[in-house]
């Protein structure tokens, strides 16, 4: 088992598909299983935070800046 991303919930719609998605490509990557279970964790975590089904699945850039962030990495965020 491993914990959650805490997340501001703005829509639960898609969270599963993205847990799942970046679950199932992290194994296909080669990934362990503790690393897929936290690709999918942060996946699940960031799809939560904005509206829709398919406009709010993270990107792998997405994930990987939120898993930097957990881990004090220095983070760069694109400018809007």
């Amino acid at each position: 088992m491993k914990p959650g991303f805490r997340a501001p919930v703005v829509d639960v719609i898609g969270a599963g598909d993205a847990f799942a998605a970046s679950f199932i490509t992290s194994i296909l990557k080669g990934k362990s299983l503790a690393e897929a279970l936290t690709y999918g964790n942060v996946a699940g975590a960031l799809a939560v935070t904005t509206r829709g089904n398919i406009e709010n699945l993270p990107s792998q850039e997405d994930i990987e800046r939120l898993l930097a962030y957990h881990r004090r990495e220095t983070v760069v965020f694109r400018q809007l």
